[in-house]
């Protein structure tokens, strides 16, 4: 039973939670009784109390427990029994850098994730591994106002549920973090790009959507690579570089290095090794870089998109649109390529497909997306938030390119103009961390 209520100071008495009897009763609470207060990781006895006096949705809290678990004063609550527990809540926690410096830093953007605080409710805190107290089991961290709409400084318990927006938190952190709270910390994992290769590679739902990659290891493997396959993209083995790929191709007898933001960075001779390989190692270090093979790259009709998948308040899957660049002319010198969500009616109209078949394509996208998350999930991580990149080309075949794990950016959806999407899917984040925290809506 979820009740939302103000929670107010009570300087009087001493451990001591007072309800209205009608909340009390949708509770279970008829009479006064001893009962756990908790509030996140911190637990504390207390007498409930029956009080007529108070409004419905008014609870009063002694100043003491209020002090010693620091509830914030501002926040919208909800309230629950769990046997000779009752719950505050909820209490969520944005794990959002290492460095309380960069935590302060990103608060600004961390509003976006409030927009919809009405439907969340509870106390929200942002915080830092660097000033987190395993002994205390404490985090001095900023929580958000919703009176004032600002963040405030503050010490507060562990929350119930912590959501990992950074990707500078050791394993050890996660342990640590898992040992108090359980399985409510998602996102908690720090695989790197290779290591989410070689799941989805191995894996029978979605191996034969892979792309040939190989780690680089040594100028004369790549070359090889090449032979094979005349167009490759360099990606990062490193999960949280976010820089942009280098794609090489080999064009009759040269190779061609180049970026998409920086157009032809080198050009050197295929045929002759040495000079090729000197150019492998002036680009690439061995061991750091993933070679992916570009499939049908002739293909001008090939679409390449990003597909945001969240979990909702059920823990289930969701897809939050798929984005891509279109090609607009804007004079016969010059085109543009704008993001734009891409919907059914585009791949009709630019694969040539029938209504049909390009519904059965989509339904085949869904799946694989699902199938791919639930690969890199069972291996033991939880894991609610992604943004994957796939491939589509004329011929209906579909290719997974690229999982990004590691706190992804949804901003896509506001660039492609889709703003009240952008905020849906942030929303889902907090409303999924609310249901880890105790208070499923």
């Amino acid at each position: 039973m979820e009740n939302s209520l103000l929670l107010t100071c009570d300087t009087i008495r001493n451990n001591s939670l007072r309800l209205h009897p009608s909340l009390a009763q949708k509770l279970g609470i008829y009479e006064t009784m001893e009962r756990k207060i908790c509030f996140g990781s911190r637990k504390l006895l207390a007498e409930v109390e029956l009080c007529e006096g108070l409004p419905k949705n008014v609870a009063s809290l002694s100043s003491d427990i209020m002090s010693e678990i620091n509830i914030p004063e501002n926040c919208r609550f909800e309230i629950q029994q769990k046997k000779d527990e009752i719950h505050i809540g909820p209490f969520i926690g944005l794990l959002a850098g290492y460095s309380h410096e960069s935590v302060k830093n990103k608060l600004d953007n961390l509003y976006d994730y409030l927009l919809h605080y009405q439907d969340i409710k509870g106390a929200i805190i942002a915080f830092s591994i660097e000033k987190t107290n395993k002994e205390n089991l404490t985090v001095e961290s900023y929580v958000y106002n919703p009176l004032t709409k600002c963040w405030d400084k503050g010490v507060f318990p562990y929350p119930s549920s912590i959501f990992v927006m950074t990707s500078s938190v050791s394993s050890r952190w996660m342990k640590h973090f898992k040992s108090i709270l359980g399985n409510s910390i998602f996102n908690d994992f720090n695989y790197n790009n290779w290591e989410i290769e070689k799941l989805l590679s191995s894996s029978i739902e979605v191996k034969n959507y892979m792309p040939e990659s190989i780690l680089y290891q040594s100028p004369k493997e790549l070359h090889n690579f090449l032979i094979k396959f005349r167009n490759v993209i360099v990606k990062p083995k490193n999960a949280f570089e976010k820089s942009p790929p280098l794609l090489l191709s080999k064009q009759k007898y040269e190779l061609v290095f180049s970026s998409p933001t920086k157009g032809i960075l080198k050009v050197a001779p295929f045929h002759k090794k040495d000079q090729a390989y000197s150019t492998y190692e002036r680009f690439l270090r061995k061991g750091d870089s993933i070679i992916q093979a570009i499939e049908g790259s002739k293909d001008i009709r090939k679409i390449n998109f990003r597909l945001i998948m969240v979990k909702n308040r059920e823990g289930t899957w969701q897809s939050m649109g798929m984005y891509t660049k279109k090609k607009v002319s804007i004079s016969k010198m010059k085109k543009i390529y704008p993001v734009i969500k891409l919907e059914q009616k585009h791949l009709m109209e630019h694969l040539q497909f029938s209504n049909v078949i390009t519904s059965m394509l989509l339904n085949e996208i869904y799946y694989i997306a699902y199938d791919a998350l639930s690969v890199i999930e069972r291996n033991g991580v939880h894991f609610a938030n992604a943004a994957i990149d796939m491939s589509i080309d004329a011929k209906g075949r579909i290719q997974l390119l690229h999982i990004d794990h590691c706190c992804p950016s949804h901003e896509i959806a506001l660039v492609s103009g889709n703003p009240e999407l952008y905020y849906e899917t942030l929303k889902h984040n907090i409303l999924y961390a609310k249901t880890l925290a105790g208070f499923p809506s």
